[in-house]
C-alpha cells in the first residue's frame, strides 16, 4: 500500500488524536485501557481523544443503568466526542440525553434529526471540526437524515484551515463514497471489517479503520505540512 500524501497546511504544526470503538461498555477491560489514555496524555496534554460507536451497551452491570457507569468512565478520561453506534441507540432518544449529560462530552450524530452533528475544538492553535454519522437506524421516534445531506450541512461554516474528522458508523461502502465525495481530512471507521486493518487512503481523505473492543487505543498523529503515521496500542 502506498504512503497516505502529506495534509498541506499553512504553516508547519501536528495534531494527535487517540480513538476507542466497540467498548461494549467493557467494565472488565476499561482500567487498562484508562491507564493507556493516561499515558499518551502524559506525554502529549492536548491530544484529542474520540470514540466511533458502541460504547455504552454489552455489560452487565452498565446496561443495569443504561449506560451510565461507562459515561462516567469516559467523563473522567476526557472524552471530546463520540458518535452513536447501533448498540447505543437502544436507550432511546431521553435516555441518552441524560447520558450525554452524565458523559460530559457531546454526543454527535449529523444523521439523526434533533441530535448535534458536529463540535468544533482547537487544539494548540489547530482548529478542527468533529462530525458524527451515526448508525443509520436511530432511537424510535427520530427521524433519520440522508447521510450525504447531513455531511453537507455538518461542514457548512467549516473554515478552510479547519482539520474535518468524521466519525462514521455507516458500513464500508457508504464510508468510501463519503470519503470520495467531500472536503473530509480524516475518516474513522466504526464498523469494523475483515481485511480493512490499515490506514489508506480515498481521494484526499485518510480512512482509519475502527479499533475494536476496549483492549486497543487507536493513535493517530497528523503533520500538517508534513507525514501522517498512524498506529494501535494493545491493552
Amino acid at each position: 500500500m502506498s504512503p497516505p500524501p502529506p495534509i498541506g497546511w499553512s504553516s508547519p504544526s501536528d495534531l494527535e488524536l487517540r480513538y476507542t470503538g466497540q467498548l461494549h461498555a467493557d467494565l472488565d477491560r476499561l482500567p487498562r485501557l484508562a491507564t493507556l489514555i493516561k499515558q499518551e496524555r502524559a506525554r502529549r496534554e492536548d491530544l484529542v481523544l474520540l470514540d466511533t460507536g458502541d460504547f455504552s451497551a454489552g455489560h452487565l452491570v452498565s446496561d443495569q443503568f443504561a449506560g451510565k457507569p461507562v459515561a462516567e468512565v469516559m467523563n473522567h478520561l476526557d472524552y471530546d466526542a463520540a458518535v452513536l453506534g447501533r448498540r447505543d441507540r437502544q436507550w432511546g432518544e431521553e435516555a441518552l440525553r441524560k447520558l450525554e449529560n452524565t458523559a460530559g462530552f457531546p454526543f454527535l450524530a449529523a444523521n439523526w434529526q434533533g441530535f448535534q452533528g458536529y463540535v468544533d475544538l482547537n487544539r494548540s492553535g489547530v482548529s478542527l471540526r468533529v462530525i458524527g454519522l451515526a448508525w443509520p437506524e436511530p432511537p424510535q421516534g427520530v427521524e433519520v437524515l440522508d447521510p450525504k445531506a447531513a455531511l453537507r450541512l455538518a461542514l457548512e461554516g467549516s473554515s478552510d484551515d479547519q482539520v474535518v474528522v468524521v466519525l462514521s458508523q455507516l458500513g464500508y461502502e457508504l464510508d468510501r463514497q463519503l470519503a470520495q465525495g467531500h472536503e473530509l481530512h480524516v475518516l474513522l471507521e466504526g464498523v469494523p471489517y475483515e481485511g480493512f486493518s490499515q490506514v489508506t487512503t480515498v481521494a484526499e481523505t485518510l480512512l482509519v479503520p475502527a479499533c475494536s473492543g476496549a483492549g486497543h487505543l487507536g493513535s493517530l498523529r497528523l503533520e500538517l505540512a508534513g507525514a501522517t503515521n498512524d498506529e494501535e496500542h494493545r491493552g
